[in-house]
């Protein structure tokens, strides 16, 4: 089938049409192209496909420096030119908050170097390789160009020792950590700056990991303030305690993030998994009015569906964050900070 390729979807593809009128998400395909593809999925409203050939390539498009690119799944966009990158994923976010949350934005993602050997976490399947995209297939690779470790373990994996700004931090193996290794100072600064924490302030800190914001939290509000961290993984409350033994008034709780885990605070920080909160924990949120929310976010998707609950509650967007925390890949990092009416 040869196609005329249109505008990016969320997932690293972008969309055309069949000769039928049905959509097709084109994966390795850039905007405006003309490309023969394969179809690798079929369903009755929309099909998947991916480009073997490129019939007339966009001034966008570059030689992907990784030889595994197109064949293993963890890389979306390194046929992008790292400029066309960011419009691509702009895009996407606009897209996504506007249909799914009613959120017009006009700003845009921003870069964060580097651009290479950036991601501090790989999952390597049967440790060699990763799998193939939508697919359990292993494929193996010697040399991953993403990950600031780029070859394939060893041995089993170790806890790290990882600083922050000023302070130090315990991640177990297999815990859960920012995946970009600029992140952890990015995100915490910018959740600082847009909530202002104040000595004696009480915070929430929801899906708190290892305790990263928690533990900064817990430094601005002082002993006269106080901090929950709520945190479902054992581990990484385990860690999350060693993280804040020295802020005695940050509390780390082992608990499901549920409607039930919050209280009347001043602060909350949310930094959820790609599913987001949800609109029974968001609604309960909104109720409570704290003065200033903090939603961290690595789904557009599931942020805008959110966002639309506090909206319609009243609440104000201040401002909306996008960075490219996940270079080569679909993935975007957010921030909305949010205030009650």
């Amino acid at each position: 089938m040869i196609l005329t390729v249109g505008a990016p979807a969320a997932g690293g593809s972008c969309v055309a049409h069949a000769p039928d009128g049905r959509v097709v998400f084109v994966r390795g395909a850039l905007p405006g192209e003309t490309v023969r593809v394969s179809l690798t999925s079929e369903g009755s409203k929309f099909l998947r496909a991916s480009v073997v050939e490129v019939l007339s390539p966009s001034p966008d498009r570059v030689a992907p420096p990784c030889p595994y690119f197109g064949v293993c799944g963890g890389c979306d966009w390194q046929h992008a030119a790292p400029s066309a990158q960011l419009a691509l994923k702009t895009s996407v976010v606009r897209d996504q908050l506007s249909r799914l949350g009613g959120v017009a934005w006009d700003g845009s993602v921003t870069v964060v170097e580097p651009l290479w050997g950036w991601r501090t976490r790989s999952q390597w399947a049967e440790g060699r390789g990763f799998y193939a995209h939508r697919s359990h297939d292993v494929v193996e690779v010697g040399r991953c160009l993403i990950s600031a470790d780029p070859r394939p373990p060893v041995a089993e994996p170790v806890g790290s020792r990882v600083t922050v700004l000023h302070r130090r931090f315990e991640v177990a193996p297999g815990g859960f950590w920012q995946v970009h290794v600029a992140a952890p100072s990015l995100l915490v600064t910018a959740v600082l700056d847009v909530l202002k924490p104040q000595p004696g302030e009480s915070c929430l800190d929801l899906y708190a990991g290892v305790g990263l914001f928690a533990a900064f939290l817990g430094e601005a509000v002082g002993p006269t303030g106080s901090v929950m961290a709520v945190e479902s993984g054992k581990r990484a409350c385990a860690d999350a305690a060693r993280n804040t033994d020295d802020l005695p008034w940050v509390r780390i709780r082992t608990d499901l993030v549920t409607p039930s885990s919050l209280r009347p605070v001043d602060l909350v920080v949310l930094d959820p998994p790609r599913a987001g909160a949800g609109v029974e924990v968001v609604g309960a949120l909104a109720r409570q009015r704290p003065r200033a929310v903090a939603y961290v976010s690595c789904d557009a998707g599931s942020l805008a569906r959110d966002l639309r609950v506090l909206l319609d509650a009243g609440w104000a967007l201040e401002s909306l964050q996008a960075w490219d925390l996940y270079p080569q890949t679909e993935h975007v990092e957010l921030l909305a900070h949010l205030t009650p009416p």
